[in-house]
């Protein structure tokens, strides 16, 4: 009995042993469960000048490796980022762990909305011995480490960026945008030099860090920009030397046009839109415009797109082709680098709407009007010949409503109640006529019915 007491004593002994040799982790194996950790990497490196990675960032997170698994616990305790200024901390909440011996973290900077690191600072990072691995074991000695994250007052970014070409020109939303590495006054305005110059003047964004200015620019024009190292921050800092950025706007060109390439079932009385991304030169408008089929028209021209008016209008079920050849310029003597040709198909001659709507039911007895809309301007002198009513409906023909004369439309204005629980057939024949003279192309006819 003794002997298996003794013995199961033994087995306990073994594997508790056994247990807690399984919870000592080291991240290197050949270090033993009882040596002091120690610091294998840090990023930024070791007692360094930046900038690092992404230079047009600010430096956003830091990180430490360990020789060995270690308590984040213990270490986020341990852990101080400082500076002269005192203006920072390390986020305790954001340490987080890779693989148990790898960890970042993010400096807390009392600034408004942005981390910055200040111009010229170095920054300590401390960890002390009150650090542990997963065994208990402490940090040998206090480690320490500086870095330089901005050591001089720099450009991080400006868009459009060196070298953009066909930077659009004719953009709200288009801005000129510099973001430097600290915070800004208005005495850096003096030093930044556009050629050639455009219009508009510069504004802070929220942080005071970044500046921006509305892009009003000429066609195919090539621009630079240019800061001299008088440029400072609003702590004295200079640029160390000057800094210049070339970007080109786009060439002339046509940016959009109505109907768009390819377009179909386009009513006859729309009018033809070209718009172009520069001011046109509108004595060139003419003869560098063929449209076929050939087209009665006149021209309505802006400053950076032209109207073709159709005269009367388009042709039914016809595929025009616009272009405009190189012999067409920008005010600044610009051409258009290509012949720009565009196509669209026009719709037969149409009733589009009616009212009351085809089918319509239990429609009031004292109905006012009916009026039909078609998708080209209407030959007035046609339309009583092509009208019929079936029964017939007492009334006359009217173009004109409060005032305002449709061109594609009339109106029935019914003289009479409408008999009860009847329907009615309203016909337009193919005497129907477009004010070109077109033909509808077969009688259209739809109904409704009234109620009690």
């Amino acid at each position: 009995m003794r002997v298996s007491i003794f013995f199961l004593l033994l087995l306990a002994v073994f594997f508790s042993l056994n247990c807690e040799q399984s919870v000592m982790q080291v991240a290197d194996p050949s270090k033993g469960p009882f040596s002091s950790p120690k610091v294998i990497y840090t990023y930024p490196p070791m007692n360094s000048k930046g900038p690092y990675g992404d230079t047009r960032a600010p430096l956003q997170s830091l990180s430490i490796r360990f020789d060995k698994i270690m308590d984040i616990h213990s270490l986020k305790k341990a852990i101080r980022l400082k500076s002269s200024l005192g203006d920072l901390n390390i986020d305790t909440n954001s340490i987080t762990s890779i693989g148990g011996d790898v960890f970042e973290f993010r400096p807390i900077i009392r600034s408004f909305l942005s981390v910055y690191w200040r111009v010229g600072e170095i920054y300590t990072l401390t960890i002390d011995t009150s650090a542990r691995d997963m065994n208990g074991n402490r940090l040998d000695k206090i480690f320490q480490m500086t870095f330089q994250p901005e050591p001089y007052f720099r450009v991080r970014y400006i868009a459009p960026e060196l070298g953009d070409s066909n930077v659009p020109v004719l953009n709200s939303s288009q801005y000129l945008y510099i973001s430097f590495n600290s915070k800004l006054d208005t005495s850096i305005f003096a030093d930044i030099t556009l050629s050639p110059s455009f219009s508009g003047k510069w504004y802070f964004e929220y942080d005071s860090s970044s500046i921006y200015r509305p892009l009003t620019l000429e066609v195919n024009q090539r621009y630079t920009i240019t800061i001299s190292s008088n440029a400072h921050d609003r702590y004295g800092n200079n640029l160390p030397q000057m800094f210049a950025s070339t970007f080109s706007s786009s060439p002339f060109q046509v940016i959009s046009t109505y109907p768009v390439e390819g377009a179909s079932d386009i009513p006859l009385y729309d009018q033809i839109k070209i718009d172009f991304n520069g001011i046109i030169d509108t004595n060139t408008i003419e003869q560098s415009l063929k449209i076929l089929p050939p087209l009665n028209y006149t021209l309505y021209k802006s400053l950076y797109y032209f109207y073709i008016n159709p005269s009367p209008e388009l042709f039914p079920d016809a595929l025009y082709t616009i272009t405009l050849d190189t012999s067409v310029m920008s005010a600044n003597g610009n051409h258009l680098q290509s012949p720009y040709i565009f196509r669209f198909k026009t719709a037969p001659f149409m009733v589009i709407y009616t009212s009351p709507v085809n089918g319509a039911a239990n429609i009031q007895r004292d109905l006012r009007l009916i009026y039909i809309e078609f998708n080209a301007i209407i030959d007035e002198s046609t339309v009583f010949q092509a009208l019929s009513f079936n029964p017939q409906i007492q009334g006359h023909i009217n173009y004109c409503h409060s005032g305002y004369c449709y061109y594609n439309r009339f109106e029935y204005v019914l003289d009479a109640q409408l008999t009860a629980n009847t329907t009615y057939m309203i016909t337009l024949s193919i005497a129907l006529r477009t004010k070109a003279g077109s033909a509808l192309p077969s009688p259209y006819t739809f109904s409704f019915t009234t109620g009690n």
